[in-house]
């Protein structure tokens, strides 16, 4: 499965918009090579910031492997390279834990709310995530962006999904709070 991810980061493929890889047992160590699918490429593959080559990836299905907290975190925050295109990651049932949340905190408290459109959505379903004040600061750290508009709506004026977190052992986690 290294291999497969290795010969679509290549860049083999430029038309790919959907990418499902689940229950294959891919580790952490697949994680940077598939980080490169969602990262903007100049022609000559070196990754850049300001999108010479940006990926046509739409979804990239990752759901029911073991990626971990460390592996989910380098795809969360390489699909935050360019968090305005329309990417749908799904990091569900793969053994993370709280770990990427703060670093998408650290991520949302380093942009302008004012300025930045997201148009990501994560799935971090059936995962280990347990700890409460963790998915506060999440939510505290992404409502600006919300506030402000920044988040893209919908064709039908609704925000997009950002995160998700079903079925996680969020037992201490007080829904008035976050909301």
């Amino acid at each position: 499965s290294s291999d497969l991810a290795k010969v679509l980061a290549a860049g083999t493929l430029p038309q790919l918009k959907t990418l499902e890889l689940g229950w294959n047992e891919l580790s952490p160590v697949s994680a940077p090579v598939l980080a490169k699918l969602l990262t903007p490429r100049r022609a000559d593959g070196l990754t850049v910031a300001g999108a010479c080559s940006l990926p046509r990836l739409q979804k990239l299905g990752l759901g029911g492997n073991s990626l971990g907290s460390q592996g989910a975190q380098t795809l969360l925050l390489a699909a935050l390279t360019f968090p305005s295109r329309s990417l749908d990651l799904d990091v569900s049932m793969n053994h993370v834990g709280a770990q990427p949340l703060a670093a998408l905190v650290e991520w949302a408290e380093a942009h302008d709310r004012n300025s930045t459109d997201l148009h990501i959505s994560v799935s971090l379903e059936w995962n280990l995530i347990s700890d409460a004040k963790a998915v506060h600061r999440l939510a505290r750290a992404f409502a600006a962006f919300s506030r402000n508009g920044s988040s893209g709506g919908t064709a039908n004026g609704a925000q997009p999904v950002f995160i998700r977190l079903a079925n996680n052992e969020l037992n201490d986690l007080d829904p008035a709070e976050v909301l």
